[in-house]
């Protein structure tokens, strides 16, 4: 890694930490600026490089997708009101009771 590519580097984990202490502030970008002393172009200059920094590095990550086993048993492990009503666009479905939503929960798990 070069010199101008350590700088950056490191220019963007101190304004990662500015970010951070921006968002626990609570304050707007324009009050938290103004209060700090950054420059409100300079503050969304390095907010832009953070984040494609940020989406770069998630991009150049692997990930593996996990399958998890879905059982219906734990859809009923609280108590389920009744009626329950399922509505998907102009559809509703109305179940009376736990086995109807069993039936249901296992097409819609099925289905995926």
């Amino acid at each position: 890694m070069n010199t101008k590519d350590e700088v950056r580097r490191i220019r963007i984990q101190e304004w990662k930490k500015i970010f951070e202490d921006k968002a626990a502030s609570g304050l707007s970008a324009k009050d938290y600026c103004l209060k700090n002393g950054i420059g409100k172009d300079q503050y969304f200059y390095w907010q832009r490089i953070v984040r494609d920094s940020v989406l770069t590095e998630m991009k150049d990550s692997k990930f593996t997708e996990l399958s998890v086993p879905v059982s219906t048993d734990m859809f009923f492990a609280l108590s389920v009101p009744s009626p329950i009503s399922i509505t998907v666009g102009k559809g509703t479905i109305t179940v009376q009771d736990k086995e109807s939503l069993r039936m249901v929960m296992e097409v819609l798990l099925s289905a995926q």
